[in-house]
């Protein structure tokens, strides 16, 4: 399957739900030697990039689970509920980024309408100050009589 063409929120559901069909058909998890769990493992078994095991906040929350179910808690209960859990999680991160960007986009448009307005507001002030200076002459010339040039 090629991610090509999805965004990285896609990607990560798509991992997701690779790893999480991968546990829940395993009847013992993967362990090293030392009884850690076997990323390596789970990584090439789901046909997941195994540093998505460990970036991936939701897939890192179901090897946790996981971990937890293997040393003693319900195993399939607790990892459904997990599962659950995360893929709600998932969607919400989704819908906050599109707001996210939603508001980085409002605040791009507020900024260069700014930037408008303050160069707006600098050429008004030069133009005052111009006719200060026009008004001043011709005061000048009209209390001594003679012209003026500025």
């Amino acid at each position: 399957m090629t991610d090509i063409g999805i965004n990285g929120a896609e990607i990560g559901r798509n991992y997701f739900k690779r790893v999480e069909a991968y546990l829940n058909g395993l009847v013992t998890p993967p362990l090293l030697s030392s009884g850690a769990i076997n990323f390596s493992i789970i990584a090439r078994e789901s046909g997941v990039p195994r540093q998505s095991l460990y970036k991936n906040p939701a897939i890192r929350d179901l090897i946790e689970a996981l971990k937890l179910n293997h040393q003693g808690t319900s195993p399939k209960k607790e990892l459904r509920n997990k599962s659950a859990k995360v893929l709600i999680n998932l969607d919400s991160s989704s819908s906050n980024s599109q707001k996210k960007r939603d508001s980085d986009k409002k605040v791009h448009q507020l900024e260069q309408k700014n930037a408008a307005l303050f160069s707006e507001n600098m050429e008004l002030r030069r133009q005052i100050k111009e006719l200060k200076m026009e008004i001043a002459g011709a005061e000048l010339m009209i209390e001594s009589g003679r012209r003026v040039l500025f």
